[in-house]
């Protein structure tokens, strides 16, 4: 038997919306009050969409952050990984 789902694949510009929302949310109340309610109503989807695609508010926020740090961390641009990541560490 196949484990692979079925239904629409997730639309990746309201991924990265709801990511962003999620993110705006976190940054603004904190983990305690962020709420999927508060996301999926920001982001302009709904509950169920938030819970067919993560398992709960964790999945969803751990998601969110590294998504987010991705794009934010910048490593200097060396010919050294050492010397990157020493840089990047102070």
């Amino acid at each position: 038997m196949s484990n692979k789902k079925t239904g629409r694949p997730r639309d990746e510009s309201i991924r990265k919306r709801i990511l962003e929302t999620a993110v705006k949310i976190l940054m603004k109340k904190g983990y305690r009050e962020t709420t999927m309610k508060d996301i999926a109503r920001e982001a302009q989807v709904s509950k169920q969409t938030l819970y067919r695609w993560w398992k709960n508010r964790a999945e969803l926020l751990m998601e969110a952050f590294a998504e987010n740090a991705e794009k934010t961390v910048l490593f200097p641009d060396t010919e050294s990984n050492i010397f990157n990541l020493e840089e990047f560490l102070k």
